[in-house]
């Protein structure tokens, strides 16, 4: 009802640690073949076009679990093993459905170390190697002949731009720095996307000139100014998360009026995505999403506008 053409949906299996990772759909936790399948039914109904961006829940939580000290030759192989598993089921569900994008992303990425504002996932032994990616998206491409989209991620903690762009069709580019302006208006926010823009998502382009998409993530909270990782837990799953923050949904408002005008200045960009969108409850909380909150409104007027939809 927001007006815009694309959905992602995100769909989860979970992450046990024991003798070796396990990585499985977890009934209750995940969402299962069938729903998933129903669930993208609903949105080609509604006119809309699907993307796919499979992630993982962490059954102990991700910190503890990429900090562990079992990451021998054999569990690294076995990691590799499973989650190359897991992204060829979705991509099998992908060709199925004929979704329109499937996402790609190195799961490590929120919980490693960085230097410098950067990550060199090649110095990291929680990452998977250039080599092992490289069969991953090979596997994908052999099941999916979809629009096949590589996440690059800028956020408050750390910057990552994947060293397989090359081979994806669509960059997405996950979008949480911390908020560095005096001027908290939309006017100051919009300079502030605007160099960010500029300086930081312009180069990517360049290099690889690729279509590019932004995927913004901002709660409704003071907390939003600061910025988050890409897997930040403000981008809330379950809005009970949320209540220990007050809300601050003028905020939210600004911060989305701000970015998607900066977004829409730039023929470079070909997408804005609000992440974190929780569509069961229509929610006056912190969390990210935008569902029925004032920041909604400011999408329905944009998409309308630069869709040339009509009301």
């Amino acid at each position: 009802q927001l007006g815009g053409d694309y959905v992602i949906l995100s769909p989860t299996w979970s992450v046990e640690q024991a003798d070796e990772p396990k990585i499985t759909l977890k009934p209750g936790t995940d969402l299962q073949w069938q729903d998933l399948m129903t669930m993208i039914n609903h949105v080609t109904m509604t006119g809309q076009k699907t993307m796919l961006n499979p992630q993982l829940n962490y059954a102990q939580g991700a910190n503890i679990f990429y900090s562990s000290a079992k990451w021998s030759q054999d569990w690294k192989s076995s990691w590799f093993s499973q989650y190359k598993r897991f992204l060829f089921h979705n991509a099998d569900m992908a060709k199925i459905m004929e979704v329109d994008g499937f996402i790609i992303n190195e799961p490590s990425v929120p919980y490693l170390e960085y230097e410098q504002h950067s990550i060199d996932t090649s110095k990291i032994p929680r990452a998977f190697s250039a080599e092992q990616w490289d069969e991953i998206l090979a596997g994908v491409r052999e099941r999916y002949n979809g629009k096949l989209i590589g996440v690059v991620t800028l956020s408050a903690n750390n910057t990552h731009i994947p060293t397989w762009l090359d081979q994806v069709d669509v960059i997405y580019v996950l979008l949480s720095p911390v908020l560095e302006t005096q001027d908290e208006s939309v006017d100051g926010f919009k300079l502030f996307f605007d160099s960010v823009l500029n300086t930081r998502v312009k180069p990517i382009v360049d290099e690889y000139n690729k279509p590019v998409i932004i995927g913004l993530s901002s709660p409704s909270s003071d907390r939003a100014k600061f910025g988050f990782s890409v897997s930040n837990e403000f981008q809330l799953l379950t809005p009970d998360l949320s209540l220990k923050d007050d809300p601050n949904l003028e905020l939210q408002a600004i911060i989305y009026s701000a970015a998607i005008q900066s977004s829409a200045e730039r023929d470079w960009l070909n997408g804005f995505i609000s992440r974190g969108y929780y569509p069961y409850l229509e929610l006056q909380d912190a969390s990210s999403s935008i569902y029925r909150k004032p920041a909604s409104e400011i999408l329905w007027f944009w998409y309308h506008y630069l869709l040339n939809k009509a009301p």
